[in-house]
């Protein structure tokens, strides 16, 4: 229901903003954590939430949040216009930051370096009814924000296939690739088959993450092209728990990352490695 509302605001509005996943439950208030409230009682003073996906994870000593800017509060929305965009918003000592628990029912404090490339993200803001955005933003912090990642996953469990591309149609939206490594779950999907599968990907759902030599990881606003022979990491979600290729590879992918460095890939494979189907 909270995607639906959110959803009809914006085309009620005529937009072309897409809501990317787990924006619908951002900012979203529970008891004992309740929104954050406007720091002055000025009757003018509006709530605006834009929600999008972090770019890059903040700097130490850097109070700059960039987003990827897709959705928003009906203010925001109106705020912002009818295309998704860039937008950075700065932190001070009295914002406020929140990781949701994968139930969606109880948010911890947490800092602005926790707050990682991709994870999807809900930035409160309170400030005059009459603005613009780059007026709003270079002159207001950001009062509240929600990460939202553990509580927006796909239901299920996750496969992890390490893979290197063979060939890519960005019309069809798909990637054909050999599987060469992945967790326990993913590799007993294709045991006795072929290593070869075709994984769909969606624009609006799907999120790309490129690291660079550093591992520090930046979000691909737009489905990039894939070299034949580079090596990625495709995460999918079964929600019923279904092991068979076709099901896997038939929805689009949660996440494709590119250049993920190899520790991280195996620490969240031994993360993710019960044989439990």
């Amino acid at each position: 229901m909270k995607a639906f509302r959110i959803a009809a605001a914006t085309l009620a509005l005529g937009t072309s903003i897409a809501v990317a996943p787990g924006l619908a439950s951002a900012n979203k208030k529970h008891p004992h954590n309740q929104a954050a409230a406007p720091a002055s009682k000025n009757p003018h003073m509006t709530k605006y939430i834009f929600r999008g996906l972090v770019v890059s994870t903040p700097v130490v000593g850097n109070d700059a949040l960039v987003v990827d800017v897709r959705s928003g509060n009906k203010a925001g929305i109106t705020l912002m216009g009818t295309n998704p965009t860039q937008q950075v918003f700065h932190l001070a000592a009295t914002s406020q930051l929140f990781s949701w628990n994968a139930a969606g029912t109880a948010a911890t404090p947490t800092v602005a370096t926790l707050l990682q490339a991709g994870d999807p993200v809900a930035v409160t803001i309170w400030g005059p009814s009459k603005t613009t955005v780059a007026q709003l933003l270079s002159t207001v912090p950001a009062a509240r924000v929600d990460d939202v990642l553990n509580s927006s996953k796909p239901a299920g469990r996750i496969f992890i296939y390490v893979a290197k591309v063979l060939a890519q149609d960005p019309v069809a939206g798909t990637l054909t690739v050999n599987v060469v490594d992945g967790n326990w779950r993913a590799m007993h999907s294709i045991a006795g088959q072929s290593t070869q599968l075709t994984f769909h990907y969606s624009t609006t759902s799907t999120v790309f993450l490129n690291f660079n030599g550093k591992g520090k990881a930046k979000l691909q606003t737009a489905a990039p092209t894939f070299t034949a022979g580079a090596t990625i990491t495709i995460r999918v979600f079964s929600a019923n728990y279904q092991s068979d290729p076709a099901t896997l590879t038939g929805a689009p992918a949660w996440r494709i990352n590119a250049h993920e460095p190899a520790r991280m890939v195996h620490a969240d494979i031994k993360n993710h490695n019960d044989h439990k189907m």
